[in-house]
């Protein structure tokens, strides 16, 4: 056979395949409602029907009888969610075309809901029909339907219960398609041309949906289209309100660079799918012009904004006609890093959830009602402003509101309430941002032009001296590349962490009325009598001059020793020193630990922090007086460490590399890696390698030897 009649062949067998399909469809006519199984016992046997058209009035006996023919299910009673077979005997009825039906009140029930009582358990309501309207679970396991003409209303759950891969609406007085409705994954679905409603989840297809269909739709609840949505220019330009994930995917035409809502109450997120891809979204909030089925349904919800565009770079937002609200809620733009400008008219401004704009690394401004933590990484913004104190420092992320601004690196101004305008909040003075408390100033941001800070600079004014206490997170100069000098002034706070993050600094002083004195560079707390007392700021500048061997003869308060120190290598603890919390936290060389109190020093709440790097270092091992042993073995914190008393340990002040035995387990610190050999009292070799324990084969006196030193010590 050749190709020209294979060619024709095909041609006349997809010509004839609709009639094939439906070559056994009946038509029958129902004029008295109920009388749709006599009509089609006149013409054939039902069980035989695949393919049913049914003219005429129908109620709610002609629908049992259909969903008889379709094999459909009915709640058995007292039940919630068990359904049962309405007959025993088989029908095959596919495929059913109501186009030119009336559906009318009365009949039998075709189905049931259940409801549950106050005693908590079900009863059940029978359904019948109401006129030009589906209920629930009113057909059977058809797989194609065609909806009556007339249809006004679409009930709950009314195609529960079937397998349909072909649904057509073909009145178009349908306005609302409820909650769960359409939830199946329809192959094909041509909806009403007059929709104004669609509810949570109501619409799930494979075919691709046209945006003129949703031109009059003001509502879509949440997950309200599963579908694809080609989209017009005209397609949304009635839409109020758009619930979470309203559209599951919106194709955009590519010359559509603006997404236009005229009329918007609430859109929530990724309203228009995981990414809209847009330029530009314009949109105007007002509650003008609400129909009362509006007004019941969403006339108190807040104006309220989610976008998640990776293609989005301008915004345009205003509040249209509406009495006494002059904010937007903006919820999430997380994903928005080409958002540039947010374009808010004078007089009104935004309400942002924590989070809402951070990693927006393209936004350059932001104006903002309150002070909010929802700009983290916003690597762009040059402008800040805020109208009331109100602050919102909640994160999901766990960020402080300092961190948050600390990663806006090119923030140059901010605006804000001054510091006489506020009881309690936010507010902006000297090129830095403050919060406010009950006696107290946290001092979130300070701009990178500044070269100078005081810190407790109100204290240089008499008449705020009530502000005692200005607390400085370890962020707060980030960026401040000019910042070269630091003086404190305040009888309480000194900034310690916070210098550690300070680039160019070079000076480090305090003022005489403040609760400090420094001696060599070193800043102590000041006694009631002048003196020194404990360590404050070890400065990070003076890093490089920290010596090999350091006394620790005071205590420390956290964040002291934050520095580096290149050059230590043994750390002595003396015996008046009585807390350590969070002491020297990033030591690179240090080796040797030195407690000489027969009590362990205190290690508050900050621990994990306090020596972190010894435990590489030393492998967890630390000297102290004999007899102290069993003190810091039930220590919460000392305990960690491998504890050794000086009775066992040869020459622990001459130089970094320290021998101990525990045992008949002899460990090595400081040795760096060199290569270690042991030798026996009879000059025989037990070891040798780079291993920092060594288990000894019987009690003597060993030799050990590492690079150019050498050790000798009693194993008992």
């Amino acid at each position: 056979m050749d190709m020209k009649r294979i060619a024709l062949l095909v041609t006349a067998l997809f010509l004839t395949l609709p009639m094939l399909v439906h070559a056994e469809l009946l038509e029958v006519t129902v004029e008295t409602p109920g009388m749709l199984s006599y009509q089609i016992s006149q013409k054939t046997d039902w069980k035989t029907v695949t393919d049913l058209k049914v003219n005429g009035n129908l109620n709610g006996t002609d629908f049992l009888f259909l969903k008889i023919m379709s094999n459909g299910y009915i709640l058995r009673k007292y039940t919630k969610n068990t359904y049962d077979p309405i007959s025993n005997e088989k029908g095959n009825l596919k495929y059913l075309d109501l186009t030119d039906a009336n559906i009318v009140d009365g009949g039998k029930s075709f189905a049931r809901i259940s409801r549950k009582t106050e005693l908590g358990w079900y009863d059940y309501d029978e359904i019948t029909t109401e006129n030009n309207t589906t209920g629930f679970n009113m057909f059977g396991d058809l797989e194609t339907l065609i909806l009556p003409r007339s249809l006004k209303k679409v009930l709950f759950g009314s195609f529960v219960g079937t397998s349909l891969k072909t649904l057509t609406f073909t009145s178009d007085e349908v306005k609302e398609i409820p909650d769960k409705t359409l939830c199946r994954d329809i192959d094909n679905l041509t909806l009403p041309r007059k929709l104004e409603v669609i509810g949570h989840r109501a619409i799930s297809c494979k075919n691709t949906l046209d945006g003129s269909l949703f031109s009059n739709v003001w509502y879509v609840g949440e997950g309200g289209v599963d579908a694809k949505v080609s989209a017009t220019e005209s397609g949304f330009l009635k839409l109020r309100y758009v619930g979470d994930e309203a559209f599951s995917e919106v194709s955009f035409p590519e010359e559509m660079k603006t997404l236009t809502l005229p009329s918007a109450i609430y859109i929530g997120n990724r309203a228009f799918g995981s990414d809209m891809p847009v330029e530009n979204l314009d949109i105007t909030f007002t509650r003008k012009n609400l129909t009362k089925w509006q007004e019941d349904s969403i006339g108190n919800a807040a104006f309220s904004l989610s976008v998640n565009s990776n293609s989005l770079k301008r915004m345009a937002a205003r509040i249209g006609y509406v009495d006494n609200c002059d904010t937007i809620n903006f919820v999430d733009f997380r994903g928005c890093r080409n958002l540039e400008i947010i374009d808010i008219p004078d007089g009104q401004y935004i309400v942002a959830q924590p989070n809402c704009f951070d990693d927006c690394e393209s936004l350059k401004s932001l104006k903002l009602k309150y002070l909010t933590n929802c700009f983290k990484n916003c690597t762009s913004l040059e402008t800040l402003s805020f109208k009331c104190p109100k602050v919102v420092e909640v994160s999901a992320k766990g960020s402080s509101l300092a961190e948050t601004i600390s990663t806006c690196r090119n923030l140059k101004e901010v605006f804000g309430p001054g510091f006489e305008e506020v009881e309690a909040g936010g507010y902006v003075e000297n090129e830095a941002v403050y919060v406010k408390g009950s006696g107290t100033s946290r001092l979130i941001h300070v701009l990178p032009m500044v070269d100078k800070w005081v810190v407790n600079r109100r204290l240089d004014n008499p008449a705020e001296k009530s502000y005692h206490n200005e607390y400085v997170y370890s962020v707060t100069f980030t960026g401040c590349d000019n910042l070269t000098k630091v003086v404190a002034s305040g009888s309480e706070y000194f900034p310690a962490l916070a210098l550690k993050y300070i680039k160019n600094l070079t000076t480090v002083e305090v003022t005489p009325e403040s609760g400090f004195v420094m001696i060599d560079g070193i800043v102590y707390r000041k006694n009631e009598d002048g003196s020194a007392g404990d360590y404050v700021c070890y400065p990070p500048m003076k890093d490089d001059e920290m010596p090999e061997t350091f006394v620790l003869d005071k205590s420390c308060e956290p964040y002291a020793f934050m520095g580096t120190y290149p050059n230590l290598k043994k750390l002595v603890i003396t015996k008046n020193v009585k807390y350590v919390t969070g002491f020297m936290p990033n030591t690179q060389n240090l080796t040797i630990v030195e407690c000489q109190s027969q009590e362990p020093p205190t290690v508050g709440g900050r621990g994990s922090e306090t020596l972190c790097q010894l435990y590489d270092k030393l492998d967890k091992f630390v000297l102290v007086p004999k007899g102290a042993g069993d003190a810091y073995l039930k220590h919460k914190f000392w305990s960690h460490f491998n504890i050794v008393e000086y009775d066992s340990v040869d020459g622990i002040a001459d130089d970094a590399v320290v021998v101990a035995a525990d045992g008949r387990t002899l460990r090595v610190a400081g040795a760096d890696g060199q290569r270690i050999e042991v030798f026996s009292a009879d000059g025989r070799q037990v070891y040798s390698g780079t291993d920092s324990s060594v288990e000894l084969p019987q009690a003597g006196v060993y030799v050990v030897r590492t690079g150019a030193v050498v050790k000798k010590i009693a194993v008992r």
